[in-house]
């Protein structure tokens, strides 16, 4: 059964949270990578509305940031 905060989050939110339980530690820099349909500032919001809701951790400042699941 899926976790009830999810079920508020958007299409794109879903798919980056699904990379991130998958590789259980990714770098900004890979998830842009992985991501390059969408625009960087956009893909920050994401990421600050999935750690909001405590999806997932964000570990680090700046360059050297990583994100991290909070669901495994």
């Amino acid at each position: 059964m899926a976790n009830p905060k999810q079920a508020y989050l958007f299409i794109k939110q879903l798919s980056i949270l699904e990379v991130i339980e998958e590789h259980k530690l990714i770098s900004s820099a890979n998830l842009r990578r992985r991501f390059l349909g969408i625009n960087e500032r956009t893909l920050r919001y994401h990421l600050k509305k999935l750690s909001d809701v405590g999806l997932i951790r964000k570990l680090g400042t700046t360059k050297g940031v990583y994100y991290a699941s909070k669901l495994v």
